[in-house]
């Protein structure tokens, strides 16, 4: 996958999903850089292959594939959210500080 981040969220979360998986050079800047990199990967299978295996290797260490650590935030949001139902708050943002990284593997 490659993106260009716009002003439409999916294109934000795809630009996410990239640097939490440790691709960030799958990012491109511009339309004009995302046309040059797509067409770059395309003619470049050994390159191709080193991002592939790149994402392979890191698996086990980059943010994307931590499900631990996931859940454990997700359910410390949620919880925020239930927190502020009991005490009779509107709802509302949570945000939720990612200060317990869970090591995987």
């Amino acid at each position: 996958m490659i993106t260009c981040p716009g002003a439409k969220m999916s294109t934000r979360v795809a630009a996410s999903l990239l640097r939490a998986a440790c691709l960030p050079e799958l990012i491109a800047e511009s339309p004009a850089a995302y046309e040059e990199l797509a067409v770059s990967l395309a003619m470049d299978s050994e390159r191709l292959y080193s991002l592939r295996n790149k994402l392979e290797i890191s698996r086990e260490t980059c943010p994307a594939f931590d499900t631990k650590r996931w859940v454990s935030n997700m359910e410390k949001g949620l919880q925020m959210a239930w927190d502020r139902h009991e005490k009779g708050m509107l709802p509302d943002h949570v945000s939720v500080v990612d200060d317990d990284a869970v090591e995987i593997g």
